[in-house]
């Protein structure tokens, strides 16, 4: 047994560290995980999209970085099965937040719905730019490209 009826053996189970992977394999992983904690203090952008285009929630912490704010931002605009913003989060209260999601995500019906929503609902997000920290991104996405050129002599200019 554990606190608040949760057994801390089975949970420290399923807790997996992973190293760098291939990204077809770390998206088969993504796929599979029942939550992902988000890299503090630098924030997973591309590895928050990438994890909820699987339909996997996160779990971060917005930090002063603009990778931190990305990920805090799409989470939010996301919406709740997305995952959870902590504030300011420690280990604990990040880690209680972690097992909170993943039981959310365990009352799925099993064909995978709320996976292909929470997919969906992050596509649309990028794709229209939703959220404070995602517009940030592109604008800073944009520039940069425009700044290495590798956008000249070619493409539509609308940016």
């Amino acid at each position: 047994g554990g606190e608040g009826g949760v057994d801390v053996d089975v949970l420290l189970q399923r807790i997996v560290f992973v190293a760098a992977l291939p990204p077809p394999r770390f998206l088969t992983l993504l796929a599979l995980a029942d939550v992902m904690i988000d890299a503090a203090p630098f924030g997973a952008a591309t590895s928050a999209y990438e994890c909820l285009l699987m339909g996997t929630p996160i779990v971060t912490s917005p930090s002063g970085r603009l990778s931190g704010r990305f990920a805090a931002a799409l989470v939010r605009a996301v919406g709740a099965r997305g995952g959870v913003v902590v504030e300011g989060g420690s280990g604990v209260s990040v880690a209680r937040a972690a097992v909170a999601v993943a039981a959310s995500m365990v009352g799925d019906d099993g064909d995978g719905e709320a996976r292909r929503a929470l997919s969906e609902a992050a596509q649309r997000v990028v794709s229209e730019g939703e959220g404070e920290g995602v517009s940030e991104w592109v604008r800073v996405a944009v520039r940069a490209v425009a700044a290495s050129g590798a956008c000249e002599g070619g493409g539509d200019d609308d940016e």
